[in-house]
């Protein structure tokens, strides 16, 4: 609920979930097609809507709506969606933000690390769960990879 009060036994938000903009909740807006990110103050946690705005907009025809997401260690984001899965630094100008993408045949509703070290990307896709192993993180560098 936007402005709604942090729970009691909520603290402070640690200072490593905060980018360089401060605490940003990411929104899935299926409906435009489009990621949105707001700014929540980390000492209420209060939703700032009126200064909500475009965070991420994929460069697809693509209209398959985006979903889920999920985030790695060093605060890289992985939006599903819109032709598969997304990997977008909020710490890049927008026009650089995309790192990777992975085109998925089918839709894709979320993602997750997960595995022994974190570094396998699972995804949940209309038809089966894909899993993306790496021998080293992702941290974003998804290359441009096709699942078929």
């Amino acid at each position: 609920m936007p402005g709604a009060p942090p729970q009691p036994g909520a603290g402070r938000v640690p200072d490593r979930l905060q980018g360089k903009g401060g605490l940003v909740l990411y929104v899935s807006d299926s409906g435009a097609l489009h990621i949105r990110s707001y700014p929540v103050d980390p000492t209420n946690g209060a939703v700032n809507e009126k200064q909500g705005k475009v965070f991420f907009d994929a460069a697809t025809e693509n209209k398959n709506p985006p979903d889920g997401m999920t985030m790695d260690e060093r605060g890289n984001l992985y939006f599903t969606g819109r032709g598969g899965v997304w990997a977008v630094s909020p710490n890049l100008p927008p026009d650089k933000r995309v790192l990777g993408f992975i085109a998925v045949p089918e839709f894709c509703s979320n993602c997750t690390f997960g595995g022994p070290d974190g570094s396998t990307l699972f995804l949940t896709c209309q038809s089966r769960v894909a899993v993306v192993s790496s021998s080293e993180r992702l941290d974003g560098r998804l290359g441009r990879r096709s699942w078929k």
